[in-house]
Parts: structure tokens; C-alpha cells; sequence
């Protein structure tokens, strides 16, 4: 495979982890406003639900910075894109 062919391959992994990563951002926020609004009788399983997505927004931030990392180790993407992407993906989670 050429270089070309994994500096392309890289960036559209990239891409996809991030949108994924965007999505349970979401799915996150729908959880935390649930909690916030149900009843005392639904709150144990809401808070469960609420600790779940904030998992699932953990590792999938995890697995999105290394891929970033590795792909800048490998030199597929610059140091610039590197900050870029590492601040973009920082700022979905804050």
C-alpha cells in the first residue's frame, strides 16, 4: 500500500471515530437530561443509563486520541493536524 492510500485510509478512520464520538456526545446529553427530569422512582435506573453513555464517551475519546497519535507517529498526519484534531476532539467531550 502506498502512502498515499494510508494517509487517506487514516483520515477517513479519523473521521468516522469522531463522528461516532459526536454521536455519543449526544446520546450523553439525552441521558443527562433524562436524569435530570425523571422521577425519584426512575432515578436509579436513569443514573445507570447516564454512567453507561459516560463510558461509552470515555472510551470511544480513548480510541480516538490514539488513533490521532498513532497516525502523527507514523507521520500520516502533521503536527499541525495533530493539534487540530487533538483540540476538536478535546472540545466534543468538555
Amino acid at each position: 500500500m502506498d502512502r498515499e492510500n494510508q494517509i487517506g485510509i487514516i483520515k477517513f478512520k479519523i473521521k468516522n471515530e469522531k463522528e461516532y464520538l459526536k454521536k455519543l456526545v449526544k446520546r450523553k446529553e439525552k441521558a443527562t437530561e433524562e436524569f435530570k427530569n425523571c422521577s425519584p422512582n426512575e432515578a436509579n435506573s436513569k443514573m445507570c443509563e447516564f454512567d453507561i453513555e459516560c463510558s461509552h464517551v470515555s472510551d470511544q475519546y480513548i480510541r480516538v486520541k490514539a488513533i490521532i497519535e498513532v497516525a502523527c507517529a507514523l507521520d500520516l498526519i502533521s503536527g499541525i493536524e495533530f493539534e487540530e484534531l487533538s483540540s476538536e476532539v478535546r472540545n466534543l467531550v468538555l
